[in-house]
């Protein structure tokens, strides 16, 4: 956001170390400034198979009317956010899980919350991605400030995040 960003090209990503988030309560955020919105293309990727994973989608399926999106596989948990982000700009992305329910925030406004999310790196050593997943096309443009939190930030922590 200031000048160094990760700049994806659309044709890879980069691995992050296995095991980042451990159990069922965390949070992510990140910065993103997409060069190019493709469906399902991730800007942050999880799994700990290839039937249960947590996806940061830049631009969502039809169903949630291509907005930004937090998705999850094997229950197909659809989280929409409500927000088309825009190309070009940047835009603050916050997921925050906590036992099963979940928060979606764009630039600190709630855009989702549900209950039912999936536990999916509990007792697992899962993988970890920046701009890619297993299946998508990568991720076009530029990635910053991505930060992993073992706990479940509040709605004030999001908000402070979003304004910096």
């Amino acid at each position: 956001v200031k000048g160094q960003a990760l700049s994806l090209d659309g044709k890879s990503g980069v691995k992050l170390p296995d095991g980042l988030i451990s159990s069922d309560t965390y949070s992510v955020g990140v910065w993103l400034r997409p060069e190019e919105l493709t469906s399902y293309t991730s800007a942050f990727f999880g799994a700990a198979t290839t039937e249960s994973w947590v996806s940061i989608v830049p631009r969502g399926h039809d169903g949630v009317g291509g907005n930004a999106m937090v998705w999850s596989g094997t229950t197909w948990y659809d989280a929409g956010s409500g927000v088309n982000l825009p190309i070009g700009d940047w835009s603050h992305f916050m997921l925050v899980v906590d036992k099963g329910a979940i928060e979606v925030y764009v630039n600190g406004a709630l855009g989702f919350s549900g209950s039912g999310f999936p536990d999916v790196f509990t007792g697992a050593t899962s993988q970890f991605g920046i701009g890619v997943n297993w299946w998508d096309a990568p991720f076009q443009g530029s990635v910053d400030e991505l930060t992993v939190w073992d706990s479940a930030l509040s709605p004030q922590d999001v908000a402070a995040l979003a304004a910096r």
